[in-house]
């Protein structure tokens, strides 16, 4: 009898520590998970006002500066190059001498013959070196009146419906990099190269004091223009690579929205949004990579 009620009594103080330890165990996960609350971090965002605006969509084509009007200048007889009269840079007049050709042959001797310049303009190109043979059929010199320059480029067939006649354009070189020079397109082939896929077009500029000849350049054509566009920066957008969406922050409350939006024109800078924000939305720019959806937000400056 006394040995039953003992196994009773220590049942009961087993049972009594067992609560405890669970109560213990209660307690502290409460107090962690207040802790927690209290001291949750909260993510540094610089944000970005949803606002009306225009946007713009634009394709940058690789062009060559040439003569609007340009021509090559021959010998009138066969000989050898002699010397040049000019020099390669320097402005000549229609008619003007550009180099003498010796026509002589052994026992015969002639006066030299002359290349003249086709037109007036800027010597581009001397072709040949002294002593060189010349032929009538021999090209001597390029000469390109300067005053009047265009950009001649290939449209890939992909944006040939895009390009038109007419349609203004600026121009950009390498070696003039703060420079800016506008230009309006003066032709479109309607022929495809079956070769390159691609249609000639050139880019009449307005503006040519600078460039020269035989520069490269970057032909950049506005193709759409939307004006009253809700526009959110770039950074501003996050492009979900798995689902192909294209998703941004808003905040509300002081927590992070994540929405899904749809999109239309976009470019280096912008993107027009169509659905999914309301203008005067504020909108996470710097430090969306660290959010998730409800995440306490703290803007910054």
């Amino acid at each position: 009898m006394k040995k039953a009620i003992g196994w009773i009594i220590l049942g009961l103080i087993v049972i009594l520590a067992g609560w405890r330890i669970i109560q213990a165990i209660s307690t502290r996960q409460r107090t962690y998970k207040k802790l927690a609350e209290q001291t949750e971090v909260k993510t540094a965002v610089k944000t970005v006002s949803a606002a009306l605006g225009e946007i713009s969509s634009s394709i940058t084509f690789t062009g060559t500066v040439v003569g609007d009007d340009q021509a090559t200048a021959y010998s009138d007889a066969p000989g050898k190059l002699l010397r040049y009269e000019v020099q390669e840079g320097q402005h000549v007049s229609r008619d003007q001498t550009i180099a003498l050709i010796d026509r002589s042959i052994p026992g015969m001797e002639y006066k030299p013959a002359r290349a003249r310049a086709p037109i007036s303009g800027t010597v581009s190109r001397l072709f040949l070196d002294q002593g060189a043979m010349v032929a009538p059929q021999i090209p001597v010199a390029l000469v390109i009146n300067t005053g009047r320059l265009k950009v001649a480029f290939n449209v890939s067939e992909r944006y040939r419906s895009l390009i038109r006649k007419g349609m203004a354009a600026a121009i950009t070189v390498d070696n003039l990099p703060d420079r800016r020079f506008e230009g309006t397109i003066d032709r479109v082939s309607s022929f495809v190269d079956p070769s390159s896929r691609a249609a000639y077009a050139e880019v009449v500029v307005r503006n040519p004091k600078g460039l020269m000849p035989g520069n490269f350049a970057d032909v950049v054509v506005v193709t759409e223009t939307h004006t009253d566009a809700l526009v959110l920066p770039r950074e501003a957008v996050i492009e979900n690579l798995a689902s192909g969406e294209h998703q941004a922050y808003v905040i509300v409350n002081g927590k992070a929205s994540l929405r899904t939006l749809e999109v239309g024109i976009m470019n280096d800078r912008q993107v027009e949004v169509r659905a999914g924000i309301d203008p005067g939305d504020q909108v996470v720019t710097s430090g969306k990579e660290f959010l998730k959806d409800g995440a306490e937000l703290e803007v910054v400056e």
